[in-house]
């Protein structure tokens, strides 16, 4: 474990007119950590992809403009939140004059560059901000709570928090989380949840002693019903569909310790063994480009999920 991320910050001082590039399709943690790359050196923001539409107010929030591509010949860039080139949404780095890669996802990453990967942190986010800090420096209060808000969802509203994440919210002295959401417009609806329950055909949901578990099949917002849901209180989410002509899966799980228990990077785990392209961390993980058995094969890894639990739990399983 890093007790000092200081060079972090100086080397992104030292970088002449950056490029930021998060993962296509970028989350609050992404934005949040190209808005401080942003702070720290008057980065140019891309992300690539599209901008999901609850994303919208928190990028307006934090004032930042972004571009959705960017010719990156000899520019230093920077990527935050990934290391795999299949999230860069084609992004050609094969001329940038140098890739620095900041990242907390735990697999292996095929862009070449500098990496600066810290897999035991709770999100990008925290590695950025604590960077900030032991340089001797601090972010602004917008920072902050947009920092605290990505740090929360990407953590799974703060249940699995590493030793990074706490000192990060420790030395921003983030706001309460009701004070974050009001700041940032956030209103929490549940008639959009039961919409969402409601239209869910193609799920079965299993309980094995008190762990409650998903398997959902649907061809839209596949990220966002694998977040809302596992908001909700499912302890696994998983959730498959097509996806750019291809199929993907999203997975969550908020029901494991370091000694006992499967993390969403550990089902994934049993896909990449199938043969598919994963990646992710703890909480949240997903894979892409899935063939047509992506069912059957989705239905033999929850079966193994279901089947761990059981014996680890010495309890039944029970299906709705």
């Amino acid at each position: 474990m890093e007790d000092n991320l200081s060079h972090i910050f100086y080397k992104l001082s030292s970088l002449r007119s950056p490029v930021v590039i998060t993962h296509s399709n970028p989350d609050h943690d992404a934005v949040a950590s190209a808005s401080i790359v942003n702070y720290i050196n008057n980065a140019k923001v891309v992300l690539p992809g599209e901008v999901k539409a609850e994303l919208i107010p928190f990028i307006r929030y934090l004032g930042i403009s972004y571009l959705t591509s960017e010719k990156l010949e000899g520019k230093d860039v920077v990527i935050v939140d990934t290391s795999s080139k299949d999230m860069l949404a084609g992004a050609d780095l094969s001329k940038a004059k140098s890739v620095t890669i900041i990242d907390h996802h735990d697999s292996e990453p095929d862009i070449e560059g500098e990496h600066i990967i810290i897999p035991h942190a709770g999100s990008t986010t925290e590695i950025l901000v604590n960077a900030v800090y032991d340089a001797g420096h601090r972010l602004t209060e917008r920072l902050i709570t947009a920092s605290t808000y990505a740090i929360y969802k990407d953590t799974a509203k703060f249940r699995v928090c590493s030793s990074l994440s706490y000192k990060a919210l420790y030395r921003m002295g983030s706001p309460q989380i009701t004070s974050v959401e009001k700041a940032l417009g956030i209103k929490r609806d549940v008639s959009s949840l039961i919409a969402l329950i409601k239209d869910l055909r193609d799920a079965r949901m299993y309980v094995v002693g008190d762990i409650s578990m998903i398997l959902v099949f649907s061809d839209t917002s596949q990220s966002f019903i694998a977040n809302t849901l596992s908001e909700a209180g499912f302890d696994i989410v998983i959730v498959s569909g097509e996806y750019h002509n291809t199929f993907r899966a999203s997975i969550r799980s908020s029901i494991f310790t370091e000694d006992y228990g499967l993390s969403a990077i550990d089902i994934a785990e049993k896909l990449s063994k199938k043969g598919y392209k994963c990646g992710g961390h703890r909480h949240a993980s997903g894979c892409i480009g899935m063939d047509e058995r992506y069912r059957e094969v989705l239905e033999e890894v929850i079966n193994d999920v279901i089947k761990y639990y059981s014996k680890a739990t010495g309890s039944p399983v029970r299906e709705y």
